[in-house]
């Protein structure tokens, strides 16, 4: 063996408890994996080491396989590796490595068909476009769609759009001279929208968090509306502390300000021992910890039921506000494991939770990566497993931390122009099949300090200014455009509260629906994964419009998305009913940004952006005209057509009233 491997080895053997054995043999595990699959350690057997173990007295159970053992077939497909003098080969002898991430997302073979809201695009028959989709198909790059206001999708929650922030972030977003700016911002996201309160500080807690951390909650829920998903440190194995958290919150906040508790974050990474990540686990009743899933889910389960008050064994008669596990990727947990999660949490489980950064590394991770569609394909497909698995135990599945690129996302890409528009497109992705809500991930948005740059991660929407009498402000970044734009489409009274516009005097408080949408013609460069189209129907707001809405008025709003930085594609949308005139509001870069659109950093919105530290915009952003044509509706009865000329690198809200 090598000499790290030997000194592993020796380390392990040396080591005078059951949880330094479980320790060094992680630590073994990382330093030299091919020596590592020799030595006979699993989970099984450490978990027996730790339980056996009492004090000084070291119980072994693990042992060396013997030579000549099959070992790493998992790493190493159709090579059949073996053991030779303690160290795991191939059929060459060459010694195991780790295994990389995969340079690329493994894509979808087809349309999500679970989607509810956008049927797979393709051709119509010719006969049925030849008059209608005739120019259009004949000039280079246009597309044709119908959009069927008369079938519509599952609504999307008015609370669907969240954020995610550190447990030492949310103290500065209220307080001394900065609630009005802030609320300013965060208005966008309107009342009853959620704030995740966790992350990777959140199992590092050791203490009650900061009185200025609730009373910056309390200020804004009072302010305007927002609720807290708070989370709690069950990584430090301590119940009394958690139990003083919720009541603490109990205390702290109105009751329509907890949205639930989080039981733990990311148990994958939990950083049991010094200087390794072991994976999942948890402590038994005897305060041992064991590793695996099976122990993890069980020291999950007995927590649960002392923070609520539920007895063992009971599926009823609980408290149920907690929201968990908070996996670290849900392109990694099972369904089964899920299964296992609510199951057992019947009678605590308020919600289920994971979350969502695509699968990456950050050596093969740009601009084109983060916008291909086959990334937010295999979202899509596995974010549909989760919630039908959710939905067999009447539960809801909620991406309570999600980001373009973990590890603080990347330079040039998540912090710039093409991470708005990722923005727009995963969050309707993920509205389409049915999460619960999203929350991207913030950080703490930066800490106070000789440097207020450190510790901002790259992808954070708002970064968080502080001044030197002690206050702070909003500065908006890139991918908060793409929360505007969201908004504003799925929530038009939230974006007309915010100065967002268009005006939405026609749409009511409801919320708005998922419209189905089929390809009618496309030509080459307008493809489905360079334009993305997501139709959003809202009934009429006022009294008046409400009679009419029952006569079939309707407003409709239409995301157009080219995710392309090379190519503009003209865009025509068809509507089975009679609609007026429409208007356009454009988010895309300044023109001075130059001729790399994707890696903007300055964003227009309407023609308005944020120059100042108050949270609000520069102006009320505008719109142009669009003027509806008729066409021949996809459905029986009159039709409306819109065209309009989607730049490169750009997106656009079409909004539109009419009849159906």
């Amino acid at each position: 063996m090598s000499g790290v491997a030997q000194k592993s080895c020796l380390a392990y053997a040396q080591a005078n408890s059951g949880h330094d054995r479980l320790c060094t043999a992680m630590q073994w595990k990382a330093a030299d994996i091919s020596s590592y699959y020799c030595s006979g350690i699993n989970e099984a057997c450490l978990a027996q080491e730790s339980r056996l173990s009492k004090g000084s007295r070291v119980v072994r159970v693990c042992s060396p396989l013997p030579e000549g053992s099959s070992c790493g077939s998992l790493l190493l497909a159709g090579s059949k590796p073996t053991c030779v003098k303690g160290v795991c080969t191939g059929k060459k002898g060459d010694a195991m490595q780790h295994p990389a991430l995969p340079t690329n997302p493994i894509p979808s073979q087809a349309r999500l068909a679970g989607s509810a809201a956008i049927k797979q695009l393709k051709p119509k028959p010719a006969a049925a476009t030849a008059a209608a989709g005739a120019a259009a198909a004949a000039a280079a790059g246009s597309i044709e769609v119908d959009v069927d206001v008369k079938q519509l999708a599952g609504a999307v929650p008015q609370d669907f759009l969240g954020i995610s922030l550190e447990w030492p972030g949310i103290e500065y977003y209220a307080g001394k001279g900065n609630a009005a700016a802030w609320s300013n911002v965060l208005g966008v996201l309107g009342p009853g929208a959620i704030i995740r309160v966790g992350g990777s500080s959140q199992d590092k807690i050791t203490e009650m968090p900061s009185d200025a951390s609730w009373a910056a909650m309390a200020a804004l829920h009072q302010s305007i509306g927002l609720r807290f998903i708070i989370g709690l440190p069950l990584n430090n194995n301590n119940e009394q502390l958690m139990a003083a958290m919720i009541r603490k919150a109990r205390a702290a906040l109105p009751a329509a300000a907890i949205a639930g508790f989080e039981l733990g974050n990311e148990p994958m990474y939990w950083e049991v021992c010094p200087d390794v990540k072991i994976g999942a686990g948890g402590w038994d009743a005897a305060g041992v910890y064991q590793p695996g899933w099976s122990a993890y889910a069980a020291f999950f389960d007995r927590v649960a039921r002392k923070l609520t008050g539920c007895s063992s064994g009971s599926s009823s008669g609980g408290d149920k506000i907690i929201i968990g596990p908070g996996w670290d990727n849900m392109n990694t947990f099972t369904t089964q494991r899920s299964t296992q999660v609510m199951e057992a949490g019947r009678c605590y489980l308020q919600d289920f939770s994971v979350h969502y950064y695509p699968y990456y590394s950050k050596q093969s991770f740009d601009k084109l990566s983060l916008l291909s569609e086959n990334l937010v394909r295999e979202a899509s497909r596995n974010a549909t497993l989760h919630v039908k698995t959710a939905a067999a135990y009447g539960q809801k599945v909620r991406i309570t931390e999600a980001n373009s690129l973990s590890g603080a996302g990347e330079e040039g890409t998540s912090d710039a122009y093409a991470a708005a528009l990722w923005t727009v497109d995963i969050s309707f992705e993920f509205a389409a099949v049915g999460i619960q809500s999203l929350h991207f991930h913030f950080g703490h948005g930066g800490l106070p300090g000789s440097s207020v740059e450190a510790g901002v991660p790259v992808y954070a929407g708002l970064r968080t200014i502080h001044f030197t009498n002690g206050s702070t402000a909003p500065q908006v970044r890139p991918p908060w455009f793409g929360y505007m734009l969201f908004q504003a489409a799925v929530s038009p009274h939230r974006a007309a509260a915010a100065k967002l516009g268009p005006t939405a005097a026609a749409s009511s408080s409801k919320p708005g629906r998922l419209a189905s949408i089929t390809a009618a013609a496309a030509t080459p460069g307008c493809s489905q994964g360079q334009i993305k189209i997501w139709p959003v129907v809202h009934e009429a707001g006022t009294a008046a419009a409400a009679a009419a809405a029952a006569a079939g008025s309707r407003e409709l709003r239409v995301v157009l998305l080219n995710k392309s930085k090379r190519e503009d594609c003209q865009v025509t949308v068809n509507v089975n009913g009679v609609f007026e005139d429409g208007s356009l509001l454009w988010m895309m870069p300044e023109e001075a940004e130059g001729p790399d659109r994707m890696a903007a950093k300055k964003i227009m919105f309407g023609g308005a952006t944020f120059t100042d530290r108050s949270g609000l915009m520069s102006s009320t952003p505008q719109q142009e005209k669009v003027t509806a044509a008729a066409a021949a509706a996809a459905a029986a009865g009159a039709g409306t057509s819109y065209t309009v000329q989607v730049h490169r690198a750009s997106a656009a809200l079409l909004v539109a009233q009419g009849r159906v």
